[in-house]
């Protein structure tokens, strides 16, 4: 014979009115009543952090979490490296030296990663190239810039630039048209809560109805003719 397990079972509601008011004295602060701010809607936890992430990582406070190292994938060769806006940075193969442990190892190649990182927004900020050479000598040189004084630009970017101008104007005559489509009707504002109790009030007459006084229709006006030719009325 099995052994009986120690654990609570269900074997029905002995009361299902009890349990069914139990149950609404917890949640009857929370129904029937208006939101606080109508126009808003909560987002789940997941996406208020997501959102926050990516507000941090704009403004440059987002701070990754310590023993976290990620490794770069293989990037693939193409054609036409000069079409690029910006190419990549040149780095050195980094590979582990003789009596290194792995963890030495990642914290060098972080090390130069971040370094890399520094320097591509140190010419960004100042317009400039930094090249090392192979004795170890850096030189900062200034990078090319068209007529009008501006760095030049791939062919690439120009056409991307270009594409994006034309979606936009495209979404602002899209937008534009619904506006005013949008004018042409009225939209009703409900309130919470509000409640109908009888349809709305038509002001206009239905063909089968016959309201001489508020609409006149044909040969139904009161004309001096009609007094000419029933003097008795």
């Amino acid at each position: 014979m099995g052994r009986k397990i120690p654990a609570k079972h269900h074997h029905g509601v002995r009361d299902p009115i009890k349990q069914n008011r139990e149950r609404f004295l917890k949640i009857r602060d929370k129904i029937d009543n208006p939101p606080e701010n109508i126009k808003e809607q909560p987002v789940s936890r997941a996406t208020a952090q997501f959102i926050k992430m990516k507000q941090q990582v704009k403004a440059g406070t987002f701070k990754r979490k310590l023993g976290v190292e990620d490794i770069p994938k293989p990037r693939k060769k193409k054609d036409k490296t000069e079409e690029l806006p910006r190419p990549y940075k040149p780095t050195p193969d980094h590979k582990p030296l003789k009596g290194e442990t792995a963890r030495d190892f990642l914290r060098r190649v972080n090390r130069a990663t971040t370094s890399s990182l520094k320097e591509a927004h140190y010419e960004a900020k100042y317009n400039v190239d930094i090249v090392r050479k192979g004795d170890g000598e850096v030189s900062v040189q200034n990078r090319a810039v068209d007529s009008k004084g501006a760095p030049k630009q791939s062919k690439t970017v120009q056409l991307n630039a270009k594409k994006k101008a034309k979606k936009e104007k495209k979404q602002a005559q899209k937008k534009e048209e619904e506006e005013t489509e949008s004018k042409a009707f009225r939209k009703d504002v409900f309130k919470f809560g509000e409640v109908c109790h009888r349809p709305p009030d038509l002001k206009t007459i239905c063909r089968g109805k016959k309201d001489t006084e508020s609409v006149f229709r044909p040969g139904k006006k009161n004309l001096l003719l009609h007094s000419l030719l029933n003097p008795e009325k």
